[in-house]
């Protein structure tokens, strides 16, 4: 039992540092970033119209091959004042069209 524990441990930590070597984070004037807000901003406003006026804060986008995973904070401002939704997380996966 002891040492499927290791195995597993193990396996995690190499796992976890092979993703990490290749992550980058794309410059905000790129096109995979521009892309990426924009298509979590497609999704919101899929969902409720009202994100069509939100803005959105980006606190991390990292990019590795045809995935990215993304932290955004979505507001929106009425009424004389500002709902925020929270930070989302969101994976996306590039399409092959892209």
């Amino acid at each position: 039992m002891k040492k499927l524990i290791m195995l597993a441990v193990f396996a995690i930590a190499l796992t976890g540092s092979a993703f990490a070597q290749n992550m980058t984070t794309p410059k905000s004037s790129s096109a995979d970033y521009k892309g990426i807000v924009a298509a979590i901003k497609e999704y919101d406003v899929a969902q409720h119209d009202e994100f069509e006026v939100a803005t959105y804060t980006v606190n991390t986008i990292r990019v590795q091959g045809m995935w990215a995973f993304a932290t955004v904070e979505p507001k929106l401002q009425g009424d004389g004042e500002s709902l925020n939704y929270g930070v989302g997380h969101v994976f996306l996966k590039k399409s092959r069209e892209n």
